[in-house]
């Protein structure tokens, strides 16, 4: 599959989409193949599986980075989103475990109506924990997203305030995090 995927010549590649982590014996046999062919090879995880050891495998030179969710600056607002208890602390130590082990660790973070007066908390969270880009994702209407998007989908002005708080973040940002 490497190589079928390596003849196609992508510029890039993104494991992502339910969780790449379960299936992570897969992407160290695609993934070195994949870079060699000159792909950037990336992964997107909500964080939850990882563990020293899953660091250790991705501290590999085909892997550029992996983008992690994190969704709030406390456990209330986090796992509220994530429905899962204790998501917020295993997101926090998967950051740090991957950066322990010299992944370049990148984190995405989804305004909702519930978070977005939290944006700037998480992204210290990530500045003080050596995170190498922040970047917003927009609240998709899937799942259960798309079940509850008009209580969960932030506003016009609630948008509209955040786009100018992060441009303004983003013109004003060393080169220890990028904004992204």
């Amino acid at each position: 599959m490497a190589e079928q995927i390596a003849a196609l010549k992508p510029l890039g590649l993104c494991f992502c989409g339910g969780e790449p982590l379960l299936e992570l014996d897969n992407i160290c046999r695609l993934g070195p193949g994949i870079a060699a062919a000159g792909a950037v090879v990336n992964m997107v995880t909500n964080g939850m599986l990882v563990t020293k050891e899953v660091a250790a495998r991705l501290s590999q030179p085909w892997l550029n980075a992996v983008q992690v969710s994190l969704d709030g600056a406390t456990a209330a607002t986090h796992e509220r989103l994530r429905q899962a208890p204790g998501s917020l602390q295993r997101v926090i130590h998967a950051i740090e475990l991957l950066r322990a082990a010299g992944v370049a660790v990148g984190v995405s973070f989804t305004p909702t109506r519930q978070n977005i007066h939290q944006w700037r908390a998480v992204f210290e969270l990530c500045r003080e924990r050596g995170v190498t880009s922040f970047r917003m994702q927009p609240l998709m209407p899937l799942g259960q997203a798309n079940l509850h998007y008009d209580e969960l989908a932030p506003t016009t002005a609630q948008y509209r305030d955040l786009l100018q708080q992060y441009s303004t973040l983003a013109e004003a940002c060393d080169d220890t995090i990028k904004v992204e």
